[in-house]
């Protein structure tokens, strides 16, 4: 959905439909323009992320600024994925803790919800970036999340069957 545009010295240069629904790469001028007329326009991008511990979970949701902490148990984390699933986030983020976070992905991976572990550094780096130096919890939780939204990792393929039994 491409315009031409000549410039007066006769140099033809193609411009983005404003009204065209496509999304480019968020890293590019474009991208951000986009990105920011969304914003605008009111459209609900919902970046949640998830910090896990061994015993409890902060649940961030980036647009809604809304914070929950429950405790990392099979039922809890069942709930907070049909929670999550009635949302329908642009994309879940959670970093990776040495294994604590593996029922949680798979439950939604099950749930057909797009997830992302990420690398710890990455997210303390950016919360450097942001003047964010405090380390709690929830500070790390919001981090996490407004990572997210101006990153935008990729979702993890989940795993087939075949992979799932060579882990176990």
């Amino acid at each position: 959905m491409a315009l031409r545009s000549e410039s007066p010295w006769g140099i033809t240069r193609q411009k983005r439909d404003p009204a065209s629904p496509i999304l480019f790469n968020p890293n590019s001028r474009l991208g951000r323009n986009i990105t920011t007329r969304i914003r605008k326009e009111g459209c609900n991008l919902e970046f949640i992320d998830i910090d896990i511990s061994k015993k409890t979970a902060d649940v961030h949701f980036h647009s809604r600024n809304l914070h929950r902490k429950f405790d990392y148990t099979p039922e809890n984390v069942q709930t907070v994925v049909g929670e999550i699933r009635d949302i329908k986030p642009v994309i879940v983020v959670m970093e990776a803790t040495g294994g604590y976070e593996t029922p949680l992905v798979e439950k939604l991976h099950a749930a057909e919800i797009p997830v992302s572990v990420i690398n710890p550094n990455r997210t303390r780096s950016f919360g450097r970036v942001i003047g964010q130096l405090g380390k709690t919890d929830k500070i790390d939780a919001r981090t996490i999340a407004r990572y997210a939204a101006t990153i935008t990792p990729s979702a993890q393929v989940a795993p087939d069957e075949v992979t799932l039994q060579i882990r176990a």
